[in-house]
């Protein structure tokens, strides 16, 4: 689905190990354009109504100087709930390319941008990270679009499905005629059906 601008969303970047304990990898999706704050919550992992909880709230702003700064900040004390080293893999999609990035609170950092994606790519890691932040300069705070295609392949890179998969929807998406006959061969695939209309979003957006 396409997701408003503002948007964060954590996910566990590790969710192929155990669910009895918080992830030690955690992805993070931010969405350029506009203003946001998210709040997660996690507690011991039991099913007990009273466990304690810990929170991790994350706000991301556009500047007054063309740029934007993401935080991060454990809130509450309950901390031995969050993994001792946790790495952060954050994605800011519509993002222009920087000009600078300052990442501060004492974390380890390195970052990538994507511009086939209009993607910048960040990881955070270090022990014990109750807070960091990052700040990002920017030559123009525009939301950067992705053609149809790049906006599919970005969607398949970080579907949960098997690569051979993958690789035949891109490819019936880049050479199909036309939108009938790529969204019938998915159709044929069998794909899944929240990826299918996800897909089904980008290719009719402009009819």
């Amino acid at each position: 689905m396409l997701v408003p601008a503002g948007s964060i969303i954590p996910l566990a970047g590790d969710y192929k190990t155990s669910h009895i304990s918080n992830p030690k990898e955690l992805e993070v999706q931010v969405y350029h354009g506009s203003d946001g704050t998210f709040t997660l919550v996690e507690d011991d992992c039991s099913e007990r109504r009273s466990a304690a909880v810990q929170r991790t709230r994350f706000t991301y702003e556009r500047t007054e100087t063309k740029g934007a700064v993401l935080r991060m900040e454990q809130v509450g004390e309950n901390t031995g709930l969050i993994p001792a080293e946790r790495t952060y893999q954050i994605t800011i999609f519509g993002i222009s390319e920087p000009e600078s990035i300052d990442v501060r609170g004492g974390a380890e950092a390195k970052w990538e941008y994507k511009s086939q994606e209009a993607a910048l790519y960040i990881e955070i890691g270090g022990q014990a990270i109750r807070r960091f932040e990052v700040r990002i300069g920017l030559a123009d705070q525009e939301v950067v679009g992705q053609d149809k295609l790049q906006q599919v392949f970005a969607i398949l890179q970080r579907a949960q499905i098997e690569y051979e998969l993958k690789d035949k929807i891109f490819d019936a998406v880049a050479k199909g005629r036309d939108t009938a006959g790529i969204l019938a061969a998915l159709v044929e695939m069998r794909v899944e059906q929240v990826l299918y209309g996800a897909i089904t979003e980008i290719l009719t957006m402009d009819l």
